[in-house]
């Protein structure tokens, strides 16, 4: 598992420049590589979220402060998230999971 702080894995095997690179391919296979992917994605999430619960026991709240470099990542994500949040784009089940933290 990575770094709270680090920036997190991009994932392999992803060709966005090439829409016919997995032609061929069936599409069970390719329902498993988007499944694979979200989960993922997710994890990745479920990491952030970690460590903002990390960062938070050891500053006392969730404002990742913009001069803090050892953050960056973490300070990128958290923008993100309230901004996903403002705009009513965040899922449910993670705006739940950062107001249990008083994000």
């Amino acid at each position: 598992q990575g770094s709270c702080f680090g920036s997190p894995e991009r994932i392999k095997g992803r060709n966005n420049d090439n829409p016919t690179s997995e032609a061929g391919v069936s599409s069970s296979s390719l329902c498993r590589k988007e499944s694979a992917y979200k989960k993922n994605l997710q994890q990745q999430w479920d990491q952030m979220f970690e460590c903002l619960k990390t960062y938070k026991q050891k500053h006392g709240d969730c404002h990742v402060k913009s001069g803090d470099s050892k953050h960056k990542t973490l300070r990128l994500w958290t923008k993100r998230q309230r901004g996903l949040k403002r705009s009513g784009k965040l899922s449910a089940p993670r705006e739940r999971q950062l107001d249990s933290i008083a994000f």
